[in-house]
């Protein structure tokens, strides 16, 4: 198993700067920019480097890079349409992040306080999808940023845990 410790450091670091940025009308709205960008950008790199090759070009490869751009392009110009999917998405991802992580949790049969975090944190994505765009977004904002927080610190002593139990077995790479 991987010492991947990465994956919740910058967890944790988003979740800082949603809520230290909480407070900010527009921040959902840049939120959905960046997402195009992040669309526009891979899109970019496929639709080239397939017209770019010489031989083996993936005409399916184009189309997916195509409307990749198409999507990103949407996502930075009409940023608005998408802030209440956005709301959406993040409840989601609280939803699977906690679900996941108990699910790793139990694999490892590690102790009942593991499980509360997670917990807390695939509810918070429950109620969000209920509230959803109904709320003002920087309630939205402020429950993401912290459960984000919650969760990154609860995986961090997880993995930790985790591996040293793998090496006290011997099971450990």
């Amino acid at each position: 198993m991987q010492n991947n410790y990465l994956t919740p450091i910058v967890i944790g670091l988003l979740g800082i700067v949603l809520i230290a940025f909480e407070g900010r009308g527009d921040l959902m709205t840049w939120a959905v920019i960046v997402v195009g960008i992040m669309f526009i950008v891979p899109g970019l790199y496929v639709l080239i480097s397939q017209l770019a090759a010489k031989q083996g070009r993936s005409s399916s490869s184009i189309i997916a890079a195509v409307g990749c751009l198409c999507l990103g392009a949407c996502l930075c110009i009409i940023p608005q349409v998408f802030v209440s999917i956005l709301i959406y998405v993040f409840a989601f991802t609280l939803i699977f992040f906690g679900v996941a992580q108990i699910v790793q949790v139990a694999d490892f049969k590690l102790p009942m306080g593991f499980y509360i975090v997670p917990a807390l944190v695939a509810i918070a994505g429950v109620v969000m999808v209920f509230i959803g765009a109904k709320k003002d977004a920087s309630v939205i904002v402020l429950i993401t940023g912290i459960s984000m927080v919650l969760y990154s610190i609860n995986s961090l002593v997880e993995r930790y845990r985790i591996n040293k139990y793998l090496k006290e077995s011997g099971t450990a790479k």
